[in-house]
């Protein structure tokens, strides 16, 4: 089974493209959303996480996700030492889904992670998909769908490489730029490129 890494930076639209290759029948891990698990059900990570920045980060024993955004987007040593936390059990959680049935049976599977270049996942994959826009486009977008203030979203952005390192190392390059319909457009074409680039087809 070929596992095929899927990222972009903040507003570049890679969850829209996971969601896509879903519809396509191909299986997808995010990333994302495990980690959000991770956060409010890991008995593990929670106490770390009280230890260090106070109980007051859980209500009800759910996360305040945005007193914990303040923490951590404000000093990059917080930033990665949550990572260290979530990382290693986001990788576990990996490598059990690989093992359900349905995944076995797709050509290839896809995992969809925010930081897939800045952490080496990228060596663990077979190929690497990157999603990218402009900057301001991708700012529009996001003060649009979130509650984030442009000074969060820049502080948030400045966490991740910049695009044009990123495009240097991605095996597949999908510009979202446009309408929804021709990013499914473009998905659709990478989706064949990828099965013949798998199988050696490229007549």
């Amino acid at each position: 089974m070929k596992i095929i890494g899927l990222t972009g930076n903040m507003g570049s639209g890679k969850s829209e493209v996971a969601q896509m290759f879903q519809t396509l029948g191909i299986p997808v891990f995010i990333s994302d959303v495990v980690g959000k698990q991770i956060l409010n059900n890991s008995d593990e990570v929670k106490e770390k996480i009280t230890q260090k920045w106070g109980s007051n980060l859980y209500i009800d024993k759910k996360l305040n996700t945005k007193a914990l955004a303040n923490i951590v987007f404000r000093a990059k040593p917080n930033l990665e030492l949550l990572n260290s936390w979530i990382h290693p059990i986001v990788a576990q959680k990996f490598e059990q889904w690989q093992t359900e049935k349905n995944v076995y049976t797709s050509p290839f599977v896809i995992k969809e992670t925010a930081i897939l270049f800045e952490k080496g996942l990228d060596k663990k994959c077979d190929a690497t998909i990157l999603v990218c826009a402009p900057t301001s486009l991708r700012i529009s977008r996001l003060l649009k769908r979130t509650n984030l203030s442009k000074s969060d979203i820049l502080q948030r952005m400045e966490h991740q490489w910049d695009e044009q390192k990123k495009m240097s190392m991605a095996d597949y390059i999908i510009e979202n730029t446009k309408k929804i319909k021709d990013l499914e457009i473009k998905v659709a074409k990478l989706y064949n490129t990828i099965l013949k680039d798998l199988t050696g087809d490229n007549e």
